[in-house]
Protein backbone atom coordinates (compact mmCIF):
# COMPACT_ATOMS: atom_id res chain seq x y z
CA UNK A 1 0.00 0.00 0.00
CA UNK A 2 1.12 3.39 -0.45
CA UNK A 3 1.68 4.94 2.86
CA UNK A 4 3.84 8.12 3.02
CA UNK A 5 2.32 9.27 6.18
CA UNK A 6 2.31 6.01 7.82
CA UNK A 7 -0.78 5.76 8.66
CA UNK A 8 -2.99 2.19 9.22
CA UNK A 9 -5.29 0.85 6.82
CA UNK A 10 -8.90 2.91 6.33
CA UNK A 11 -11.70 3.69 4.38
CA UNK A 12 -11.83 6.39 1.55
CA UNK A 13 -13.38 8.71 3.58
CA UNK A 14 -11.37 8.21 6.92
CA UNK A 15 -8.48 10.77 8.43
CA UNK A 16 -6.29 7.59 9.18
CA UNK A 17 -5.60 5.48 6.31
CA UNK A 18 -3.18 5.10 3.40
CA UNK A 19 -2.83 8.10 0.47
CA UNK A 20 -4.13 5.01 -1.58
CA UNK A 21 -6.86 3.64 0.53
CA UNK A 22 -9.64 3.41 -2.43
CA UNK A 23 -12.26 1.47 -0.86
CA UNK A 24 -14.46 -0.57 -3.04
CA UNK A 25 -15.67 -0.49 -6.24
CA UNK A 26 -17.91 -3.38 -7.50
CA UNK A 27 -17.59 -4.86 -11.51
CA UNK A 28 -20.84 -5.80 -12.93
CA UNK A 29 -20.16 -8.16 -15.81
CA UNK A 30 -21.88 -7.07 -19.23
CA UNK A 31 -19.54 -8.82 -21.41
CA UNK A 32 -17.10 -11.39 -20.84
CA UNK A 33 -14.59 -9.12 -19.99
CA UNK A 34 -15.82 -6.89 -17.20
CA UNK A 35 -14.74 -3.37 -17.49
CA UNK A 36 -16.12 -1.13 -14.49
CA UNK A 37 -16.18 2.54 -15.24
CA UNK A 38 -15.04 4.51 -11.71
CA UNK A 39 -14.14 8.04 -11.05
CA UNK A 40 -12.03 8.91 -7.89
CA UNK A 41 -11.69 12.10 -6.23
CA UNK A 42 -9.49 12.44 -3.33
CA UNK A 43 -8.03 15.24 -1.27
CA UNK A 44 -4.55 13.19 -0.02
CA UNK A 45 -3.58 11.63 -3.45
CA UNK A 46 -1.89 13.91 -6.08
CA UNK A 47 -1.11 13.09 -10.18
CA UNK A 48 1.60 15.53 -9.66
CA UNK A 49 5.01 13.74 -10.12
CA UNK A 50 6.54 16.56 -7.51
CA UNK A 51 4.27 16.25 -5.38
CA UNK A 52 4.40 13.66 -2.03
CA UNK A 53 1.65 12.09 -2.42
CA UNK A 54 1.95 11.76 -5.83
CA UNK A 55 0.51 8.16 -7.36
CA UNK A 56 1.76 8.75 -10.55
CA UNK A 57 3.36 5.98 -12.16
CA UNK A 58 2.67 3.73 -9.57
CA UNK A 59 0.45 0.64 -9.22
CA UNK A 60 -3.32 0.38 -8.97
CA UNK A 61 -3.63 -3.12 -7.50
CA UNK A 62 -7.47 -5.21 -7.79
CA UNK A 63 -7.69 -7.51 -4.63
CA UNK A 64 -9.92 -10.99 -5.08
CA UNK A 65 -11.66 -10.00 -1.75
CA UNK A 66 -14.02 -7.12 -0.69
CA UNK A 67 -11.64 -4.77 1.60
CA UNK A 68 -13.24 -4.35 5.30
CA UNK A 69 -11.05 -0.61 5.52
CA UNK A 70 -9.53 -1.75 8.58
CA UNK A 71 -12.62 -2.14 10.87
CA UNK A 72 -12.19 -6.16 10.33
CA UNK A 73 -10.31 -8.82 12.81
CA UNK A 74 -6.96 -9.49 13.39
CA UNK A 75 -3.38 -7.34 12.63
CA UNK A 76 -3.59 -8.00 8.70
CA UNK A 77 -7.40 -5.70 8.55
CA UNK A 78 -4.94 -2.91 9.58
CA UNK A 79 -2.69 -3.44 6.57
CA UNK A 80 -4.76 -4.36 4.12
CA UNK A 81 -8.47 -4.73 4.69
CA UNK A 82 -7.75 -8.87 4.75
CA UNK A 83 -8.47 -7.93 0.60
CA UNK A 84 -6.89 -11.22 0.03
CA UNK A 85 -4.82 -12.01 -3.42
CA UNK A 86 -3.86 -9.46 -5.88
CA UNK A 87 -5.85 -10.60 -9.18
CA UNK A 88 -5.04 -7.74 -11.61
CA UNK A 89 -2.82 -4.70 -11.57
CA UNK A 90 -2.08 -1.33 -13.97
CA UNK A 91 -0.03 1.63 -13.95
CA UNK A 92 -1.20 5.16 -13.30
Amino acid sequence: NFNPTGKQHGGPRDANRHVGDLGNTKAIPSTPVSRPKISILSQVMSLYEDQPNSVLYRALVIHANVDDLGRGNGPESLKSGNSGAHIACGLI
